[in-house]
């Protein structure tokens, strides 16, 4: 029987997203960036957003909107690669 994946399992493929890009605490990695990654692995846009999610509430990310959405990735994500 199959299982969905939890929001932690979907916010650490958020974090191997960032660990695959190079990303350091600090900086950004743009939606695109992050949409076309998912898309690219076969990942559904749903299970990054839960993923973003928990991320977002666990201090592994944080987000600015400017001419764009941009995905911050904190030092305490940067420990949980």
């Amino acid at each position: 029987m199959a299982t969905l994946p939890t929001p932690e399992e979907n916010a650490r493929k958020v974090l191997d997203i960032f660990r695959h890009s190079g990303t350091r605490p600090g900086e950004i990695l743009l939606s695109p960036s992050l949409i076309s990654v998912a898309v690219e692995r076969g990942w559904r846009p749903g299970d990054i957003d839960d993923g973003l999610q928990y991320g977002l509430k666990h201090g592994w990310f944080k987000e600015k909107e400017q001419s764009g959405f941009m995905i911050f990735l904190t030092e305490v994500g940067f420990k949980e690669i």
